[in-house]
């Protein structure tokens, strides 16, 4: 009997294995994971895609970028948008360059910066290598282009670290915007939802809050997010108001391999930005968006 009920262990133990295995296995991963949208309009005749890319942080996937660039192309976006922590201070500017230089070869890509830029007190030379690799800079400004036959406004404010009154004065021009196009808006901060009702987009988008760091699929979207502190309302996903959708990407942020993380989190001789940064996210992996603008 007592055969038996060791064995019956064993088996129960080996049978749970598996699948604690497969979740720790997705819940650590560093690869890039798709997210879809679809967002319906009656502005457009003919559907085009957007491609999100948000929150970088100076990441390098595979030589030369290459990995995510592959996953990129297989899109087939018609627009790419940046919407700033492409760059930080504390990790070398070429891979965030890198990406930059091959995703502008695909199709028209526009950028913002975020507060990650402005931590690096090199935000206007950052603006320059961004326009150097031929992707538009928007501050405060709209650029209006010609996608698949549907005419569409693209505009964009900087961060709020460009100043209160530079912030505020960017957006209440933009908001005055023609929007018989179809308007798409990019901005940092995710959580900025009630200056973004009074705009009138028809889309936002936005980063900042990756993913809410850590999450339980299916029961908490994200535990702590920048500027909103824990259980995010703004965390990663879309969220619609008034006739306005917002999307907020969870970020191509990724850490290291799960033991070298852990080091650098516990190693006195990491710097504690450092240590935010390499912290694992838990089923929150770096993150590449991608929505469907579609006739309604």
């Amino acid at each position: 009997m007592k055969n038996k009920t060791k064995k019956s262990i064993v088996i129960a133990a080996a049978a749970l294995s598996v699948p604690m295995v497969f979740m720790a296995g997705t819940a650590f991963t560093t690869d890039i994971h798709v997210s879809n949208y679809t967002v319906e309009t009656g502005k457009i005749d003919k559907p085009f895609r957007i491609v999100l890319i948000t929150d970088l942080h100076g990441f390098v996937f595979g030589k030369n970028q290459r990995d995510a660039l592959d996953i990129i192309e297989k899109q087939h976006p018609d627009l790419i948008m940046l919407t700033g922590d492409i760059y930080v201070r504390y990790r070398p500017y070429e891979g965030s360059t890198m990406l930059l230089e091959g995703i502008s070869k695909l199709c028209p890509c526009f950028y913002v910066d975020g507060n990650h830029e402005y931590m690096t007190d090199n935000v206007e030379r950052i603006k320059e290598i961004v326009r150097s690799t031929g992707v538009a800079v928007l501050e405060g400004t709209c650029i209006k282009t010609a996608i698949n036959g549907n005419k569409i406004n693209v505009c964009g404010v900087d961060d709020p670290n460009v100043g209160e009154s530079e912030f505020a004065r960017q957006l209440k021009a933009l908001s005055v915007t023609d929007t018989a196009n179809f308007s798409i808006f990019l901005s940092h901060r995710s959580e900025l939802v009630e200056l973004y009702k009074q705009t009138g987009f028809d889309l936002i988008l936005t980063g900042h809050a990756h993913g809410g760091q850590w999450r339980i699929p299916f029961l908490i979207n994200g535990l702590f997010a920048p500027g909103q502190g824990f259980f995010p309302k703004y965390a990663g996903g879309q969220y619609s108001y008034n006739n306005t959708v917002q999307i907020v990407g969870r970020g191509l942020t990724k850490y290291y391999q799960l033991p070298q993380s852990l080091k650098s989190v516990f190693s006195a001789e990491t710097a504690l930005r450092d240590k935010l940064d390499a912290f694992p996210r838990i089923f929150n992996p770096p993150e590449l968006v991608v929505v469907d603008v579609e006739p309604k």
